[in-house]
């Protein structure tokens, strides 16, 4: 069978599994309550939980942007984690827990080749389910709210018009699936050593909060630019102003080195196993 071929009967399985729709259903299970709630909550104590001070609001910051801009903290950081993981650690120990990782190996298929387009299809997801995010966030706000320029928080208040707000949405979603793609990379290399569909996912977020810990005790901090966690808020800086794009090219490329090495190590280890179910 060749590659595409591969891929499209891995994309096929994940869309019959239950488990693939959680990721979809649990983001707008996130949006609508966020848009109910900023648009007949008091806007006003919103804004000061962000900025941490008081403020005065003349009008109304919520629109199709705004929300777009609310949902990516709370989702990057814990919920899009969650459900890429998932997936991605579903891909072979899923396979193994079901006993079905032998019989597909038994196939005239090159081990490499399937691990390749498991693989290929955890990216997808990953990066599919924060489009979707930044897709639902949009339509729901311009649903309730119309379009308009965006405000955001970040280091002080700052507006951007209708086209640059758009232009920061697009770089901060594309940053935030850069982080997802390396979650969903770390969770996939650990599906290739684990038997059971829930380990990986597990592992995956202890892994995470042991690096953000450590990554704050000074004595360890100059190892923090090598924990993949230490770039999970650089969607934040998409919304700085002025832009650092040196930062985020770093910041990118050290996810990019996490997912090549994950990726790597899970073809190594997955090339030597011994497939006993």
């Amino acid at each position: 069978m060749s590659f595409a071929g591969l891929v499209r009967m891995e994309a096929w399985k994940l869309m019959r599994r239950g488990r693939s729709y959680i990721g979809p259903a649990g983001l707008l299970a996130i949006v609508f309550p966020t848009v109910i709630g900023l648009g007949y909550g008091p806007m006003g104590s919103e804004v000061e939980r962000y900025v941490e001070s008081s403020v005065t609001m003349i009008g109304s910051p919520l629109n199709a942007l705004f929300i777009a801009r609310v949902v990516l903290p709370p989702t990057v950081f814990l919920f899009l984690p969650l459900f890429v993981s998932i997936v991605a650690g579903d891909q072979i120990s899923g396979e193994a827990a079901d006993g079905t990782l032998r019989g597909l190996l038994s196939r005239p298929v090159h081990r490499l080749s399937l691990l390749a387009a498991k693989f290929a299809v955890s990216l997808m997801y990953a990066v599919g389910l924060t489009v979707f995010l930044g897709i639902s966030a949009f339509a729901v706000g311009h649903a309730f709210f119309g379009i308009g320029g965006l405000v955001s928080f970040f280091g002080g208040i700052a507006y951007f018009g209708v086209v640059e707000g758009m232009e920061r949405l697009l770089l901060a979603y594309a940053l935030a699936g850069a982080y997802q793609i390396c979650v969903c990379s770390v969770a996939f290399l650990l599906s290739v050593f684990m038997n059971s569909s829930l380990a990986p996912v597990g592992v995956t977020f202890a892994l995470m909060l042991v690096m953000g810990a450590v990554g704050e005790i000074p004595y360890f901090e100059r190892l923090k630019p090598f924990f993949f966690t230490s770039y999970g808020d650089l969607f934040l800086h998409a919304f700085r102003v002025p832009l650092e794009p040196e930062r985020l090219l770093r910041g990118v490329g050290a996810l990019g080195v996490w997912s090549g090495a994950a990726f790597g190590v899970a073809a190594l280890a997955f090339s030597r196993k011994d497939i006993l179910s």
